[in-house]
């Protein structure tokens, strides 16, 4: 009996007329079915066309890639040795001013450096106040009597 079930067994696709091993087999074209020699020839690759396209780092170190995109070359200007998320004590250290608004900044507002004395007087620090000029002490000193007086 086992010798039967095997020589059946690989029929299970198949249509069944009468008999159980008395078969004819009606099979159905499947992926695992073998090619004719003549449509081996023609090419139904799925890869596609690959390119060589040229890397240029910011630092200018090239190195060539083989891909699907036409484009012959890419100029990177951010990369992993100057980028914030690959380097993050770059990021403490400088800031970077790649919209502008850093200089548009210091052009409004002009030098912040004349502030470091008013900042240490403002925090108490020991400040010579004979070295202040009249017109630092009054910036620094609160203004009072300006406004509306409450009756």
């Amino acid at each position: 009996m086992s010798f039967l079930s095997r020589t059946c067994a690989p029929l299970r696709r198949t249509l069944t007329l009468s008999a159980p091993c008395t078969t004819t087999s009606i099979r159905h074209k499947s992926s695992s079915a073998k090619l004719a020699p003549e449509s081996t020839t023609t090419s139904n690759s799925r890869a596609p066309e690959l390119f060589d396209q040229t890397i240029v780092l910011s630092n200018g170190a090239t190195f060539t890639l083989r891909t699907p995109s036409p484009r012959p070359q890419i100029r990177l200007t951010r990369d992993t040795r100057n980028h914030p998320l690959w380097n993050p004590d770059m990021s403490r250290g400088m800031s970077s001013d790649d919209s502008g608004q850093l200089t548009r900044f210091t052009k409004k507002f002009g030098d912040m450096d004349g502030f470091g004395d008013m900042v240490d007087f403002a925090d108490g620090g020991d400040v010579d106040r004979k070295a202040l000029t009249a017109k630092q002490i009054a910036q620094a000193s609160p203004q009072s009597g300006k406004g509306k007086k409450k009756k």
